[in-house]
């Protein structure tokens, strides 16, 4: 089931084809490390049945496109071998990448603030909390703690390395670690609830305080996070639709849409070209900017001309403007 699920989602998302590698990890130590509910003679067969079950499904799409991976993927996979960090293609533009120590230290600091952004940030603490005393207690079984190990790891690594060559991560990026370390908040907030309960509520009984605890600060992430589910679906995209719906009408249909945001040229049904470092690429006829505190866009190579702009409703300082590349 794992080799057939990841390869029919590889086909929508190559990263699914991940839950590959770490069931071949898995059964490649228990060849050398044989279990007593796996020998090596069993792990031999469910590697090779897993190994088959996923070609099945990804091998005819894998044909089909000419490669296993897409560029911008198989990019972030060649930079891990040695001397090969220097140049990116993207949407027919080239981006010389950072100094890697110090894209490293940004794309890790990058990554801990988009998943704090997936946690409105309340919950953070409580993961990372929970993360490590789960673990340092002893109370993971070995099956968890190499599961869990390996998908961190990796799913680290490529969103470091994405920033790295690319610059950016983006939300979606790290909803995979969110959705499946979540369930450690619970047990993050139980040891702040303990903790807290321990400094300022001496008097009573420790466990019944420390579940109270518990409650009030579940109650209050909850409560932080009501207001943004029960919005209407889409209501903070309306200047982005606008905006593309202008693109679509006032433009050519083989018009360059330069943006941060690919959703910009997805709307609108126009190609794009991603900016990356506030560098615009030569091919863009268009550029489409998220300009805040009535900014104006800055370049020193290339002439812009402001055509359009749509202020945020829920921002009113900001606005999504759109210039015309002279």
């Amino acid at each position: 089931m794992a080799g057939f699920l990841a390869g029919l989602g590889h086909m929508i998302r190559p990263e699914c084809a991940q839950l590959v590698i770490y069931m071949v990890l898995w059964f490649v130590l228990c060849l050398f490390r044989p279990k007593a509910n796996m020998t090596r003679a069993k792990a031999t067969v469910t590697l090779l049945v897993l190994m088959a079950s996923f070609a099945i499904t990804a091998g005819p799409y894998v044909k089909s496109k000419g490669k296993v991976l897409p560029p911008k993927l198989e990019g972030l996979v060649s930079s891990l071998a040695p001397g090969n960090h220097a140049e990116y293609i993207e949407s027919d533009v080239n981006y010389t990448a950072l100094e890697p120590a110090v894209s490293v230290i940004k794309g890790a600091g990058k990554l801990i603030s988009r998943v704090s952004e997936n946690l409105m940030h309340f919950f953070t603490p409580a993961l990372f909390i929970g993360i490590c005393m789960h673990f340092r207690k002893h109370l993971a079984s070995n099956d968890e703690k190499f599961f869990m190990a390996s998908f961190i790891a990796l799913n680290v690594l490529m969103m470091v390395l994405l920033y790295r060559d690319y610059a950016y991560i983006s939300r979606r990026h790290c909803m995979p670690l969110v959705v499946l370390t979540i369930f450690y908040v619970p047990v993050g907030l139980n040891v702040l609830g303990t903790w807290i309960n321990e400094r300022f509520c001496r008097n009573g009984s420790s466990g019944t305080r420390g579940n109270r605890m518990f409650a009030i600060l579940l109650i209050v992430g909850f409560a932080i996070c009501i207001p943004k589910l029960v919005r209407p679906l889409g209501c903070n995209k309306k200047a982005y639709l606008q905006a593309s719906k202008w693109l679509s009408e006032n433009t050519d249909k083989d018009a360059f849409i330069a943006a941060v945001d690919s959703r910009f040229s997805f709307y609108a049904d126009r190609e794009w070209v991603a900016v990356r470092n506030d560098v615009i690429p030569d091919a863009a006829d268009y550029v489409v900017e998220i300009v805040k505190n009535n900014g104006a866009y800055q370049s020193q190579d290339d002439d812009l001309s402001e055509v359009h702009s749509i202020p945020f409703k829920k921002e009113k300082k900001s606005s999504v403007v759109i210039y015309e590349k002279i």
